[in-house]
């Protein structure tokens, strides 16, 4: 069983993810690789990093330009997520084999400076995955990667995370084998699944460029955490109760409109600059494609 070359969790970080389900790898990825996927970034966005005036956006969730193979982009990730995941033959890279720039931009505004909300009121708490239907063994959802492309203090738009709303997360899913490809939200946005307000513990996530945060309790060690959560030793008895699916993201049509304007500025900075533009999409979106 092949488990990553390199870097080795220590025991506490073993256990730490099994007891909170999260784990922070630092300096994880190589700074001339946060480098290439963040040297345009303004120009993507079109807006002037020297005036805040132009961010018109709080918050964009950027398209895919370009890819790099995640075991050459992070290898220090990829052995954790290795040894986290039981071995690299368990990790399915017909899904998870590269690491792209549709980076999360958070900008914020003047307006949040003084203000100090709970975590709990923040509402759209959710599991990530929209492109397949949920259930409690679901190799699609082994783990979530963060990856940070830029310091992050406190209050500066960095993720928050409930590891004790994973354990809801857990439940809600083995009480529903028949799955869900869209779970039910409450008022504030936020998934019923995760039980915000019933959670006592949150998380800031917060580093440095090149740190990456794994997280989710889903698939040894992480199976384990599933295990430990539910009191068992084991699952023999659960099946799932309908058709697993995979299905194109949600966000996609959207994602389709903002490669179309990031092109046409990067196609416009490249006859300023000389520089050639580095993007899958020169030639128009690529049509996204549903692996079964």
């Amino acid at each position: 069983m092949s488990t990553g070359q390199g870097h080795k969790l220590s025991s506490e970080q073993r256990e730490h993810f099994l007891e909170h389900g999260w784990l922070k790898v630092s300096k994880a990825v190589p700074p001339e690789n946060i480098r290439r996927f963040t040297e345009d970034v303004w120009v993507r966005l079109g807006y002037d990093p020297d005036d805040q005036t132009t961010w018109t956006q709080e918050k964009i969730h950027m398209p895919r330009h370009r890819e790099v193979i995640t075991k050459d982009f992070m290898p220090k990730a990829w052995d954790a997520m290795c040894e986290i995941l039981g071995g690299e033959d368990r990790i399915d890279t017909t899904l998870f084999e590269s690491c792209g720039d549709s980076l999360i931009v958070n900008l914020g505004s003047e307006g949040w400076d003084d203000i100090e909300i709970h975590p709990k009121d923040l509402g759209n708490w959710h599991i990530d995955g929209d492109w397949f239907t949920h259930f409690l063994d679901s190799g699609e959802q082994g783990l979530t990667v963060i990856v940070l492309f830029n310091d992050i203090e406190p209050r500066a738009g960095g993720t928050y995370i409930s590891p004790d709303g994973i354990n809801n997360v857990i439940k809600w899913l083995y009480d529903h084998p028949e799955g869900s490809s869209s779970i039910p939200r409450d008022a504030d946005g936020s998934q019923s699944a995760c039980s915000i307000q019933t959670c006592k513990e949150f998380v800031e996530l917060t580093g440095e460029a090149g740190d990456v945060i794994l997280l989710h309790p889903f698939m040894s060690l992480v199976e384990q955490k599933i295990l430990r959560t539910l009191g068992v030793d084991s699952l023999t008895d659960w099946k799932i109760a309908s058709e697993r699916r995979r299905f194109t993201p949600r966000s996609r049509g959207a994602k389709d409109a903002m490669i179309i304007a990031e092109v046409e500025r990067l196609k416009v900075h490249a006859l300023k600059t000389g520089k050639p533009v580095d993007s899958m999409h020169i030639n128009g979106p690529v049509p996204y494609q549903i692996v079964v």
